[in-house]
């Protein structure tokens, strides 16, 4: 219990506090940091205020990826408060609450902020920046849109950055895939090629960092149009391709991304490569296909894989017979398999795919008369594939409700590609 005399003291030092401090502080919010003051403490703030992106680093001289940085500049009278903006494209960053930028000054997002304020050029921390971070993932040297969203979600401004990538970002893909080998026969591996046709990379530092773990040594290099095959006996830290897919990330020796996408064992990716004796077969690698795509993927056609070398079946001659009448393969032979037909039947569109011509690409067409023909893939849907164990699959489409509103005639265009 409190006595009386106690009681008095705790009022006192009460009473000194409302007449004291209190009013202190509010000259420092109100007056010495306010308006008219610094600034620090903006007043309420103004609707439509402009943020603008300023300077975007994403690829820095130093080699070091985490002295990247992103500018953001308050080019109006005011302090603007982005408390619980949200970064968004190439990096993820939500901006903490009291992030506020002064009149006419910039502020500067980084992946770390530490090695931010340690850059050996201008920004760095020796000239008084406004830095926070971190941000999450590191910018690409290729062309992406990076977005600011007020804390509603609604749109400030937009950057598109620079396209600057290494060779390796242009010409390095990863083209084969052994997940899941048939059991006591072979190991995984990962194969990866240059499809540049006259740029040796070099490869020196170049890591794979999700899936598994392995660093290339300094002095690698991968002559144009050459695979190297990167077996289990070679990966680090216990690490190893999971059986049901995972995300793959290589990264260049500056921890700029390369290429990253997640494999999988379920449809609509292939099936055989999971435990069957078959791997993963990037199609046209050299076209640089999206590797995140389960179509732009086929199962190798022999047991094993086929490392270190191309696993396509190139056509040759001409279409429907050479220039001088001589018979040769057909071309819709060749794509399906030979004697490969169509069908239509039960509301189900079905033909049959030759594992390995990788240079056709197949278009199913629709047609009203026979005369004028367009792509049918708002007419088929619920495309699906079944490897039939002969080097070949099935593709089959469901008719989707709308066509049968009208009679429908369907085609198949087989169209090669010089690679």
């Amino acid at each position: 219990l409190w006595s009386g005399a106690g009681i008095t003291n705790f009022n006192n030092g009460y009473n000194g506090v409302l007449n004291t401090s209190l009013p202190n502080r509010r000259t420092a919010l109100f007056k010495t940091y306010g308006p008219s003051g610094s600034g620090l403490i903006p007043q309420e703030q103004s609707a439509g205020l402009v943020i603008n992106f300023g300077n975007i680093e994403s690829n820095p001289e130093s080699g070091n990826q985490d002295e990247e940085f992103i500018e953001l500049i308050n080019p109006n009278n005011e302090a603007v408060d982005l408390s619980g903006s949200t970064i968004s494209g190439g990096v993820e960053f939500s901006l903490p609450p009291g992030t506020v930028i002064p009149s006419n000054s910039s502020l500067y997002l980084s992946p770390n902020v530490h090695d931010f304020r340690l850059r050996p050029d201008s920004p760095t921390g020796r000239e008084g920046h406004y830095v926070i971070g971190n941000y999450d993932g590191h910018l690409s040297n290729f062309t992406e849109i990076l977005s600011l969203s007020d804390s509603d979600g609604s749109l400030i401004s937009e950057a598109i950055t620079k396209d600057q990538p290494s060779d390796a970002q242009r010409f390095l893909v990863i083209s084969e895939i052994m997940y899941h080998p048939e059991e006591r026969a072979g190991e995984e591996f990962i194969e990866i090629m240059n499809i540049s046709k006259s740029i040796t990379l070099n490869l020196g530092g170049i890591s794979f960092t999700d899936g598994i773990n392995y660093t290339l040594p300094a002095g690698t290099l991968l002559a144009p149009g050459n695979r190297m095959v990167i077996s289990a006996s070679d990966f680090k830290n216990g690490t190893a391709l999971s059986n049901g897919g995972e995300l793959l990330k290589l990264e260049d020796a500056s921890r700029s991304t390369i290429s990253e996408f997640r494999y999988d064992d379920q449809a609509p990716w292939p099936a055989s490569p999971d435990g069957t004796g078959t791997s993963l077969v990037l199609m046209n690698p050299t076209l640089k296909p999206d590797p995140s795509l389960a179509s732009n993927w086929r199962p190798s056609l022999t047991s094993g894989g086929n490392p270190g070398a191309t696993d396509a079946i190139a056509f040759s001659g001409q279409p429907n017979g050479d220039l001088n009448g001589n018979s040769t393969p057909d071309l819709i032979d060749y794509a399906l398999g030979d004697g490969g037909l169509t069908t239509m039947s039960g509301g189900t569109f079905a033909y049959r795919r030759r594992f390995g011509a990788d240079d056709i690409t197949l278009q199913i067409e629709a047609s009203t008369d026979l005369v004028n023909w367009s792509d049918a893939s708002d007419l088929l849907i619920g495309q699906s594939s079944t490897d039939l164990g002969d080097g070949t699959e099935l593709i089959e489409s469901t008719l989707s409700p709308t066509a049968t509103d009208t009679r429908n005639f369907f085609r198949i265009r087989a169209t090669l590609h010089l690679l």
